[in-house]
């Protein structure tokens, strides 16, 4: 009967299962100590009972690993096994019997030399004498025998043996006593009775006369007597699971170890190795995971079955472990709004963290395109540093100091050298180290580093400041009286500019209607001035504002806020000229009486109004509030600076335009007044009389322009919206919006 071993975590759940082979009841035969039908393969029947067979290692404490049937056993002297420290064969009776009382008697086919027999158990049957055919010795098997001198090398006949040597624990050669194992200067010092075949003295055992080194085939570890008499370890030589073919041990093949029992995915029948490292056939039952569609099966997934859709699929069909086809579960497409990075570089707003910096470019928004590959159609070359919005025009300064203008170009105001409309910005050239731009009516200004002012576009009432009345295609340096002083600030109006040079002495040039110049005359002068003329009394101003009709500024020693021009509808916030107008500045009513106006830092000048954002950013307007512009539902003109209506809590910038008026506060935008051709940018073209907020992303700045309005965005891009009359909102097209578009860069 073939052998193995029982793990000690494989109970008798095992062996009561595997006797019989499944569903055949075990039935034990005591008279004949078998297994009733016998074991199937990989089990050893022991006892009546099938074992599963395993490995030595796989024995637990108190158990010992039988080689001949290659299980676990604890030791017994009723399981039929000789192990323990029992003499002769386990007699199988009870435990109070001693086995040397009915020894089972030797025999020559129980393949152990024992009894009177001579030379190895020949393992026949029992009839045949071992005597009678004895296993003839070879100079192949390793052996001392026959009339070979040394070790038996193991090699063919004819190759002659390794030459004995005094260290290989073997007394040959010319060698006095036993071999010691030392080296061959140490004499060998071998007990005088070691050999005899009796342990005496200090032996531990004795060998009587044969050595033998190597342990059986099939032993994991074993003891033997060495030259010395001394027990020691013996050499492991070969078993099965060594994943060496020993086939003159019986294998006729050896599985390393793991027991093949299956054929591969897909074969209907194979060979493999099992536990005795044997080759037996294998016939594969059909049934699902076979591969092959049979039976009551819709489909077969040949051993994996499937649960979820390809990536892209929204619906399919799947085989599932009971080989039916049922609907796929979609894990993932482009546009569920999650990005898979196997296939996408995004999905939706997820864009996995890139920006357009991200991606190589200056500034701008990133999105995801529907083929859910990253859009960089919105992202910038440039970053913006400064945005300005004129009549029918914008303008904007970038980092590096450059111009880009677009919009409206009749006069030149572009500063390209043409009178072409551009729908799209477009560089000034000639034009660099920009500090600061102003894009007013129908021209715009630039300070280049160092304080230089210059200015181009139209100029029929002298705004540009250069000593005439001829437009300028491209920007034209502003002519001073004597040495050019250090401009810091510009602000662009509709026929007329203004400006502060390096101490706070502010001047004014163009059209002087209404007396808007500030020069201090007895009445405004009925001719443009072409040259920057100084603004009377104000030799203190840190900011200024051109208007259409008006002009404002802010002191630098009292904080206050100062305007001059007309003054019809309380616009200079001076009740004492209200319906007049002034050539000088006016300082602005009330300023002490409204706290957080005092100190305010910016005052613009609109149309027909004015408004100022306070110290503590608190928008205050006053004048005519005939469009909503004054923010706090007043129907009536009025000189006296009154706080806006809900909007920002703290506006952070503040810009007006002709009949309306926005500001940003924590990045969101407000507006109101006059929502003619959407410059609200609220989706409508209503009026507003107080702010609303936009829907858009997060802003730094806004700028209102005559009837449409811009806004700096915290991700480095523009958007636009209100009237497109002249390409003025930067997207490529001529249609107004009524919401916020990109400026396509």
């Amino acid at each position: 009967m073939t052998r193995c071993a029982v793990a000690l975590v494989v109970l008798f759940a095992f062996f009561l299962s595997a006797c019989g082979g499944g569903d055949t009841d075990r039935r034990r035969n005591d008279d004949e100590n078998a297994c009733v039908p016998s074991c199937q393969e990989g089990f050893s029947c022991v006892a009546g009972a099938c074992y599963v067979r395993v490995q030595p290692e796989d024995c637990g404490e108190g158990e010992e690993f039988d080689p001949t049937y290659r299980v676990c056993l604890v030791p017994s002297c009723e399981d039929t096994v000789q192990n323990g420290g029992e003499e002769g064969v386990d007699c199988g009776g009870p435990c109070d019997q001693s086995c040397e009382d009915e020894p089972v008697e030797p025999t020559c086919d129980d393949g152990v030399q024992n009894g009177d027999e001579e030379g190895e158990d020949c393992g026949g049957s029992c009839e045949q004498v071992c005597e009678d055919d004895p296993v003839e010795p070879t100079c192949e098997d390793e052996i001392q025998n026959g009339g070979e001198e040394g070790v038996d090398c193991g090699g063919p006949c004819e190759e002659a043996c390794a030459a004995p040597t005094c260290e290989d624990e073997i007394q040959n050669g010319g060698e006095e006593g036993v071999d010691c194992g030392g080296p061959c200067e140490e004499a060998c010092v071998i007990p005088a009775t070691c050999g005899d075949g009796q342990v005496d003295g200090d032996e531990q055992c004795d060998h009587g006369g044969t050595v033998v080194l190597a342990c059986a085939y099939g032993e994991m570890s074993c003891q033997v007597c060495n030259a010395q008499c001394e027990e020691v370890a013996g050499q492991v030589t070969g078993y099965c699971g060594d994943d060496v073919v020993q086939s003159d041990a019986g294998e006729a093949c050896d599985h390393g170890g793991s027991p093949e029992t299956e054929c591969e995915d897909g074969e209907m029948s194979c060979q493999v190795c099992n536990a005795q490292c044997e080759l037996i056939d294998i016939e594969v039952e059909p049934g699902c995971g076979d591969g092959v569609v049979q039976g009551g099966e819709e489909c077969d997934h040949g051993g994996s079955p499937e649960t979820s859709c390809a990536y892209g699929e929204m619906s399919c069909r799947v085989c599932n472990a009971q080989c039916q086809e049922v609907a796929g579960q979609v894990t993932g497409y482009c546009g569920d709004g999650v990005m898979q990075p196997a296939h996408e570089a995004c999905d939706g707003g997820d864009l996995a963290g890139a920006t357009c910096t991200s991606v190589g470019a200056a500034a701008g928004e990133l999105s995801c395109d529907a083929s859910c590959e990253l859009d960089q159609s919105a992202c910038l070359d440039i970053a913006i540093a400064e945005l300005s919005s004129g009549f029918a025009h914008t303008c904007v300064r970038t980092t590096d100091g450059e111009v880009y203008c677009w919009g409206r170009n009749d006069d030149g105001r572009l500063g390209d050298g043409t009178t072409i409309y551009k729908t799209q910005p477009t560089l000034v050239p000639g034009l660099s180290n920009v500090t600061k731009i102003s894009a007013g009516g129908y021209h715009t200004c630039a300070i280049q580093q160092g304080g230089t002012l210059v200015c181009w576009g139209g100029n029929l009432s002298g705004q540009l400041g250069n000593g005439t009345v001829a437009d300028a295609m491209v920007p034209t340096p502003v002519l001073w009286s004597g040495t050019p002083p250090v401009v810091t600030t510009v602000s662009a109006g509709s026929t007329h500019t203004c400006a502060i040079v390096s101490g706070g002495q502010a001047y004014c040039w163009g059209s002087d209607e209404f007396g808007k110049l500030g020069s201090g005359g007895a009445a405004p002068s009925n001719s443009p001035l072409t040259l920057p003329t100084p603004v009377s009394g104000l030799a203190d101003a840190t900011q200024i504002h051109a208007g259409r009709y008006h002009s404002c500024a802010r002191r630098q020693l009292s904080g206050r806020y100062v305007c001059w021009g007309r003054n019809s509808y309380g616009e200079l916030g001076d009740a004492d000229y209200f319906g007049s107008s002034s050539t000088s500045p006016r300082q602005v009513d009330d300023a002490d009486y409204i706290s957080g106006f005092l100190s305010g830092p910016y005052v613009a000048a609109g149309d027909r109004y004015s408004c100022a954002r306070g110290t503590f950013g608190t928008i205050y307007c006053w004048g005519s509030p005939a469009y909503g512009q004054l923010g706090d539902s007043t129907t009536s003109s009025t000189s006296r600076p009154n706080e806006v209506f809900g909007g920002p809590g703290s506006a952070d910038y503040l810009s007006v335009g002709e009949r309306h008026v926005c500001a940003v506060g924590s990045g969101t935008v407000y507006c109101w007044g006059s929502g003619q051709y959407g410059r609200l940018g609220l989706g409508d073209t209503d009026n507003y009389f107080e702010p609303f907020a936009l829907t858009m992303p997060s802003a730094i700045d806004v700028q209102v322009g005559g009837m449409h309005t811009c806004a700096r965005l915290t991700d480095g891009g523009v958007m636009c919206w209100g009237r497109n009359s002249h390409g003025q909102l930067g997207d490529g097209t001529l249609v107004d919006r009524t919401t916020p578009v990109r400026v396509q860069f």
